[in-house]
C-alpha cells in the first residue's frame, strides 16, 4: 500500500485537521499512540470507553492517523500529526446498528472532524 498512498515520502503529517475513525474503537494502551491525545466516545451499548476488543478499529486508526516513527520498522500512518478522534460505533464482534453509526458521524461533525474514517461492512 505504500505506493498507493506514498506515506513514506509524504511531506504531509495532518497537522491542523481532525480525523475520525469510527469503527471498532482503539487500543487505548497501543504503544504506538503513547503520548498523543485521543478524544474518544463509544455509542455502543454496554460498552463503557471506545477500548477495542476486536483489533480492527486499531488498524484502522494506525492506517490513518499512526505514528511518524514507531519503535520497529518504518512510517505507516497517513496523518501522524492529526488530532484523533475515535469513535467506537461497533462492538468488540466487529457488529453494530445503524444508530451507532449515525450517533458517531454526528458526533465526528459537531467535533469539526475534517475526515471521517469507517471501514465498516454490511
Amino acid at each position: 500500500w505504500a505506493p498507493a498512498t506514498s506515506v513514506p515520502s509524504s511531506p504531509h503529517d495532518g497537522r491542523n485537521v481532525s480525523v475520525a475513525v469510527l469503527d471498532t474503537g482503539l487500543d487505548l494502551t497501543h504503544p504506538d499512540f503513547a503520548g498523543r491525545t485521543i478524544t474518544s466516545q463509544s455509542f455502543v451499548t454496554g460498552a463503557p470507553s471506545a477500548q477495542d476488543g476486536h483489533g480492527h478499529g486499531t488498524h484502522c486508526c494506525g492506517t490513518s492517523c499512526g505514528p511518524e516513527k514507531e519503535t520497529i520498522g518504518r512510517r505507516y500512518g497517513i496523518a501522524f500529526d492529526a488530532d484523533v478522534f475515535v469513535g467506537k460505533v461497533l462492538s468488540d464482534r466487529g457488529s453494530g446498528t445503524d444508530l451507532n453509526i449515525l450517533a458517531g458521524i454526528k458526533w465526528a461533525v459537531a467535533n469539526s472532524c475534517r475526515v471521517v474514517s469507517m471501514s465498516l461492512g454490511a
